[in-house]
């Protein structure tokens, strides 16, 4: 380390390469969750799913699609946030009408 430059200056010149040791990705994009974790997840919600999984053994990605869990949540909640705005506009839009 040169005496000139501080602390802070050396960390944050190597961040990115010490971020990427602990598995962090700068290029993140939001994405499902994993198909065990799915999997998990109902199994935990609904103990009698266990019994469905077993009787026809095929890929979990194919269960993940047939149940209608192949999509990112992230992006689903956003889609559905814009849609509550959207909703709550048009709300308002009908109590104007009404108000007049």
């Amino acid at each position: 380390m040169d005496k000139n430059s501080s602390w802070y200056d050396s960390v944050s010149s190597h961040k990115d390469q010490e971020l990427e040791k602990f598995g962090y990705n700068s290029n993140y994009s939001p994405r499902r969750p994993d198909d065990c974790f799915i999997f998990g997840v109902l199994s935990i919600l609904e103990p009698q799913i266990k019994g469905l999984f077993t009787l026809a053994p095929e890929s979990p990605s194919t269960y993940i699609e047939r149940l209608g869990l192949d999509f990112n949540p992230e992006i689903e909640l956003k889609q559905r946030s814009q849609q509550q705005k959207t909703a709550s506009e048009y709300l308002d839009e009908i109590r104007e009408e009404i108000k007049t």
